[in-house]
């Protein structure tokens, strides 16, 4: 009996050693505690963060880019944004179409690395805005950008158009077409 109970203590001993080990080592990689003898810096962004970022759709790979806009079911408008910047883990949006700027909340999806959605009041669908995407850590603006609202889809890249004029359509009728006979009508080929 004797023995049962000092295996029994043992065993205690050996789970709150256990314990109070795990809780060391959490304690001490814990991200989101700050080191006494780290010193303290202002600036929250790394050097791989550009001063602003022009805000476009996702046409092409950027750092940070908007994948379409729409809305939920509750009729807020939803706003899907692509962020490759590491240390921009959390932000906010702000749409400025009136005197007053909207406010939109922006989350991370889950199981994604790099997908984020924005929700906020509902815009008029086809409506150029000025969007601006800031950090929540310190209110800096890292990204803006004109862009066309558009709830069906993400609009099309723009392409400029060549000035050159097309050429006139011939209305020579071709030396096959000429020898048939005269009931046939003739037909224009550009």
């Amino acid at each position: 009996m004797k023995q049962n109970r000092i295996t029994k203590i043992l065993l205690a001993g050996f789970i709150l050693v256990a314990l109070i080990v795990c809780g060391v080592i959490g304690y001490m990689n814990d991200s989101g505690r700050v080191s006494p003898n780290a010193a303290q810096t202002d600036d929250t962004f790394s050097t791989d963060v550009p001063a602003e970022i022009e805000l476009v759709y996702c046409y092409t790979p950027v750092s940070l880019c908007v994948i379409s806009f729409g809305s939920d079911n509750a009729g807020n408008m939803l706003i899907v944004i692509r962020n490759n910047i590491p240390d921009l883990a959390e932000f906010y949006a702000k749409i400025n179409q009136t005197e007053t700027p909207e406010l939109y909340t922006c989350q991370k999806v889950q199981f994604t690395r790099d997908v984020y959605y924005c929700l906020g009041n509902p815009i008029v669908d086809g409506t150029m805005v000025k969007m601006e995407v800031y950090s929540k850590s310190d209110d800096r603006l890292v990204a803006s950008g004109s862009l066309l609202i558009s709830l069906q889809g993400t609009p099309a890249p723009t392409t400029e158009m060549s000035t050159k004029t097309a050429d006139p359509f011939s209305t020579e009728i071709p030396a096959s077409t000429q020898e048939a006979s005269a009931t046939d009508t003739p037909a224009l080929y550009p």
